[in-house]
């Protein structure tokens, strides 16, 4: 029920039992904070490594309810701004040793993803739009819209929680994970709805319950169909290596040469293994690995100028050596540049495709493939606005660390190819690290004009920057998680199996229904600042899934449903000012 304040905006009244209202509403401002610190803690449950998946169905209830039943609006949005700033602050918490501005930075953009969702929720509810609803609808079109362009920030969705359920999460290759998401906040609203309307509003529960009985009837049918599908056959055998080397600026960590040498000695160990490929983790070659070291004459060089050209020239040597010892096809990430006319190089994060050239005096390397990271991570990897508002640039730029070195972004996808031990001919992408938390990159990578352009998605990262290095022992931090539960995602809304090579981990291997069939675990039984290899043959699908024709429509459609939501009240107002007219 609404009734009119002093400003005459349409507020929630406060309820009353004999009225019909909501018995569970707000009274005091205590009672909404704590409704706030009650979905922040909830959310932690809901997602890896938790992984309590029914707590994600009625985790947003309690910010709801804080929300719908304030007495006044601004109640409303200080109740909301609380909850999203401890529950993105307690779940992002792995940012703060990294980069505190950015996470300051990261809480203030989520207050106001929060603040715009409880202003557009209230106002739909105030409307009489139905929770079940309202809540989907703003909620994942707000999820979409945060997760779109170089700016975005699409961790922790709603759909995310449901990663361990492959069943339930299938319809990812049509909708991408936004459909996903669209159910569990149809649930979320659901509950609302039975605390507010019922019993004064019986059929509005009652509906709502059939619409949420459908749509996981749905799920699990077009899940069990999926699953049930024999479309997959043998692609080639993969080999992954992982190190141990957690990354922090103003830190000195590993040198390139030990990084090297333990990478070496890991894949020596899969000699025997024949393998199609080998794959090493981002950042762990050594520095311009494509660049020709030796065309420098030393004698042209000051001593640290020769120490550094002889040690790339016997790194280079060390890896040409082992890649033609194994007789296989690296592809591993490391910093190259592009020497350009003016005072300065560009800078890439690359994936290359390595291997070993026959010569007179040994082999060497050859880069068979490159590709540079489209999407580095902003305010650290990258500082926008660096041609089209350089003053902006310039300001933004004081606050990220000088030592974090500034990338260019790649032009494009590529396409690596690869033949196997039996002849067949396979190709794959390499979204690098933080690529793979979006869903429109790794479409953009995996397919061609609405088509399958790929067989399988090999993601390269460093999570060692997630490393939190103490006195008392290093902590790997519950991004490692939650970065292998994304990717789940990706595999099944392009049909490919996905291989990760990961700097502390999590290593492994995600098949093309989103299924963990592999990880690599060290000798104690560790995935996480482990040391180690991995081998599997991945299963590549035939299938093609209609998300790569149609990509995040779902999400899209959810943003435009929120407008539209929006418009009820307006549209309600005229239709009774016409009914008032003679």
């Amino acid at each position: 029920m609404t009734n009119r304040g002093a400003s005459g905006q349409a507020v929630l009244t406060e309820p009353a039992a004999a009225a019909g209202q909501p018995r569970w509403a707000v009274r005091r401002p205590w009672q909404g904070l704590v409704l706030a610190v009650l979905t922040a803690g909830l959310w932690q449950l809901a997602f890896a490594p938790v992984d309590a998946w029914p707590v994600a169905y009625v985790m947003l209830v309690p910010w709801a309810m804080a929300v719908a039943t304030a007495r006044r609006m601004r109640g409303a949005l200080l109740f909301s701004a609380l909850a999203g700033v401890l529950t993105f602050g307690l779940g992002l918490y792995w940012l703060t040793w990294i980069t505190p501005g950015g996470y300051l930075g990261i809480m203030v953009v989520v207050a106001v993803y929060w603040l715009v969702s409880a202003w557009a929720l209230r106002r739909s509810l105030a409307a009489g739009v139905p929770a079940w609803l309202a809540l989907p609808v703003v909620w994942v079109g707000l999820e979409y819209f945060r997760s779109v362009g170089p700016l975005g920030f699409p961790w922790f969705l709603l759909g995310h929680s449901q990663h361990s359920l492959p069943r339930l999460i299938q319809l990812a290759d049509v909708t991408g994970v936004y459909g996903v998401s669209l159910v569990v906040g149809l649930a979320n609203g659901l509950v609302l709805d039975a605390l507010l309307a019922w019993p004064a509003r019986p059929r509005r529960v009652k509906v709502g319950s059939a619409v949420l009985a459908a749509a996981l009837a749905g799920l699990l049918v077009y899940g069990s169909w999926r699953l049930s599908q024999d479309t997959t056959s043998p692609g080639p055998t993969v080999g992954v290596v992982q190190g141990a080397f957690p990354v922090a600026l103003g830190v000195q960590g590993a040198d390139d040469q030990e990084v090297l040498d333990t990478h070496i000695d890991q894949s020596r160990r899969l000699m025997d293994a024949e393998l199609d490929l080998l794959v090493w983790p981002e950042t762990v070659l050594p520095w311009s690995v494509d660049e020709d070291w030796g065309r420098y004459d030393l004698d042209r060089l000051t001593p640290a100028g020769q120490r550094l050209v002889q040690g790339q020239v016997r790194m280079q040597r060390q890896l040409a050596e082992l890649l033609a010892e194994m007789d296989v096809p690296l592809i591993g990430g490391g910093m190259t540049r592009r020497d350009l006319p003016g005072p300065e190089d560009e800078l890439f994060n690359t994936a290359l495709q390595l291997r070993a050239r026959p010569g007179p005096d040994g082999p060497s390397l050859e880069v068979v493939a490159r590709y540079a990271k489209m999407q580095p991570v902003p305010f650290s990897e990258y500082v926008p606005f660096g041609r089209s508002v350089p003053w902006l640039h310039g300001f933004i730029r004081q606050f990220v660390p000088p030592s974090m070195p500034q990338l260019t972004p790649g032009a494009g996808p590529v396409v690596f190819g690869l033949v196997d031990g039996r002849g067949q001919s396979w190709r794959l992408a390499t979204p690098i690290c933080y690529e793979g938390v979006f869903g429109s990159v790794c479409r953009k990578l995996a397919t061609r004009q609405g088509r399958k352009a790929i067989d399988v998605l090999v993601n390269i990262s460093n999570d060692g920057w997630f490393i939190w290095q103490r006195p008392g022992g290093d902590h790997a931090s519950l991004e490692l998680d939650q970065h292998l539960a994304v990717y789940k995602f990706r595999a099944i809304e392009n049909r490919v199996p996905v291989v990760r090579a990961v700097n502390t981990g999590i290593s492994g291997f995600v098949d093309s229904n989103g299924r963990l069939v592999a990880r690599l675990t060290d000798e104690a039984g560790r995935s996480k600042m482990a040391t180690g290899v991995a081998v599997h043959q991945v299963l590549v699908d035939r299938r093609r899934p209609l998300y790569a024709v149609v990509g995040d429509l779902a999400g899209a459609l959810c943003l435009a449903g929120l407008g539209g939501l929006l418009l009820v009240p307006t549209l309600k107002r005229l239709a009774r000012r016409r009914a008032r007219t003679p």
